[in-house]
């Protein structure tokens, strides 16, 4: 169980979403001093994928739904977030605990300073940006602004940006662009405020737009602090840092994009702001070339900010934003063509990975005609006594460890929470690492490449690679249930070993829309997939080994540990990955079907 004062809470890992959470965790400690907090950095989506433009993604919560699960599966308490990144509609079990005051609300245009010494011939009207020249290539991850920026200046090329704030100033400086168009609010959370500010060598200038020029998003500037609507423990404790000013603010706006129905992929901004006669919304509806456009605006009391963001919204739908909004959704879908039937079609196959770790398996198996039930039968928690890896975590930093054992991507994670949490950065260090997926997330949450990764993916293989480590000093993390193998063959290699246990294997919160044992009893599942001894033991104690023997499902297994746990409990003959990857296993299925 959770400590009564320890609070854990979730994030996505770029620089700025760190920043924001360290805020939140700061301002929930000084408001209430007993607090212990923890914060958990987590993968989403839109993190995953940057060579797509969000508006192809397709998903409306394309930055917040691995991190909501996270909260609705109880291993974080409360999660952060960007406030205009989350959907319009939140699920039934969770809220808005909290709504800071919000922060700068304007976008800014950021071009390198050397922009600003163009001659005058190059200018355009005062009111339109006259810094950019004629044809400048503009970059914007936003239909929004791009929508906006058509509409101010409609000789730019506008080019889809994608990745961290660090990022897109990286492809400014290197000449990709003349200029980028970015939210203040980051900006100043991460100091670089000021019309001229400096990032990594090079010097950049922004300019604010005005408000009639680029209208926001919805909630810029906001951070929203979400958490489950029935955890009155941790509702209790947001409650110091919520600000109804703000909180009205951004009701307003979200229920008026609600009622449009709409995303980052559609061009929709809305600005809220108490004024002395009230609050006071404006909206717009646009088109993706900025040569139509429906503005409004409406003023309520403060009490009413949800009616009043409906109100505005239907005004601009019965003002031309209905035909709008049809245009551009015609214009975002794909167009359909015949494709030859995938190795998967109409499978149906079940994957049984933790929920954080399951989309990866799953969008790979979707995208070869499967019909994929996710179905995870085991979660993490955090250890019941945090000192060991608390005092491991003090050691690391410190330099005392010649070695780092990694068996897990769950334990990488785990590092990097901790790490952020002491505001610490690796130091310099020998890492061995168990299979791709550990490997590829110690690169993205770390910054660093393992120094070794066996070539069969288990642990006796990677003690036989760390065969340097005798007489040093190894750090092994792994979870509660882990085998003993790796510790044990260290040590007789004469490695000096401190194991800690990094996290609980518990027990996942069957799906409510999937009935799993009917679809069994049935035979309605081409396929069980496994990826650990633990989703095998947890699945049959959930739905009977008699169930899945009977079931005439395949049993796919990434490694021989899990098929060997697939033989213990009697399931029948599994077939087996030639690799423990990712790969291998959908390798092995596609071939089994054909």
């Amino acid at each position: 169980m959770r400590r009564e004062n320890h609070l854990v809470m979730g994030t996505r890992g770029s620089k700025l979403a760190l920043v924001q959470t360290h805020w939140v965790a700061d301002a929930l400690r000084l408001a209430h001093p007993e607090l212990q907090i923890t914060i958990e950095t987590i993968s989403t989506k839109g993190d995953r994928i940057l060579d797509v433009a969000l508006s192809k993604v397709g998903d409306k919560g394309v930055f917040v739904k691995e991190i909501e699960q996270a909260l609705c599966d109880g291993h974080i308490d409360l999660a952060v977030h960007s406030a205009k990144d989350l959907p319009s509609q939140l699920a039934p079990n969770l809220t808005l605990g909290a709504i800071p005051t919000r922060a700068d609300v304007h976008d800014v245009m950021v071009t390198s300073a050397s922009l600003n010494v163009i001659t005058p011939s190059l200018l355009h009207s005062q009111h339109a940006f006259p810094i950019l020249p004629n044809n400048a290539h503009i970059g914007s991850s936003s239909l929004r602004r791009a929508s906006q920026l058509r509409a101010l200046r409609p000789d730019l090329r506008i080019s889809d940006v994608r990745g961290n704030v660090d990022t897109r100033l990286r492809k400014l400086a290197a000449g990709q662009y003349d200029g980028i168009v970015l939210a203040a609010a980051g900006l100043d959370r991460l100091g670089l405020s000021g019309q001229h500010f400096e990032s990594e060598g090079a010097q950049f200038t922004r300019l604010p737009f005005e408000l009639d020029q680029m209208l926001p998003a919805v909630a810029q500037g906001a951070l929203a602090i979400e958490c489950r609507a029935d955890d009155t423990r941790t509702l209790h404790w947001l409650r110091a840092l919520d600000d109804p000013i703000t909180r009205a603010c951004v009701t307003a706006e979200r229920a008026f994009l609600r009622r449009l129905e709409g995303g980052c992929q559609v061009p929709i901004a809305a600005y809220a702001k108490v004024q002395a006669n009230g609050l006071h919304l404006r909206g717009l509806v646009a088109a993706l070339d900025g040569t139509q456009m429906v503005r409004g605006e409406q003023t309520g009391v403060l009490q009413d900010a949800e009616p009043l963001g409906i109100t505005l919204a239907e005004r601009l739908l019965a003002e031309g934003g209905a035909q709008i909004l049809a245009a551009v959704q015609l214009q975002a879908r794909p167009v359909s063509a015949p494709t030859p039937a995938q190795p998967l079609e109409g499978k149906r196959i079940v994957v049984t990975r933790p929920e954080v770790h399951a989309n990866s398996l799953s969008d790979k198996l979707q995208a070869l005609g499967a019909h994929v039930l996710r179905y995870p039968v085991l979660a993490y928690a955090p250890p019941e006594d945090d000192r060991p890896i608390d005092k491991a975590m003090h050691q690391l930093v410190a330099g005392e460890f010649d070695w780092l054992a990694l068996t897990s991507a769950q334990s990488v994670r785990v590092i990097a929470t901790w790490l952020s949490r002491l505001d610490k950065t690796l130091p310099a260090l020998k890492i061995a690492a168990v299979g791709e997926a550990t490997a590829a997330t110690c690169k993205e949450a770390l910054g660093v490449t393992p120094t070794y990764m066996p070539e069969q993916y288990d642990a006796a293989h990677l003690a036989d690679g760390m065969s340097a480590a005798r007489g040093q000093r190894v750090l092994l993390l792994n979870a509660d249930i882990a085998r003993p193998t790796l510790q044990q063959a260290l040590v007789q290699s004469g490695a000096i070993v401190q194991r800690v246990v990094a996290y609980h294997i518990v027990p996942a919160p069957p799906p409510a829309d999937i009935d799993l044992p009917v679809l069994l009893q049935h035979h309605e599942i081409a396929a069980l997939t496994f990826t650990s001894a633990s989703t095998v033991r947890y699945l049959v104690e959930r739905v009977g080994a008699a169930v899945i023997r009977d079931s005439g499902a395949v049993l796919v297994c990434i490694g021989p540990l899990t098929a060997q746990a697939v033989r213990e409990h009697q399931l029948g003959e599994p077939i087996l990955a030639a690799q423990a990857t990712h790969a291998g296993l959908i390798d092995v299925l596609v071939k089994w079907f054909s």
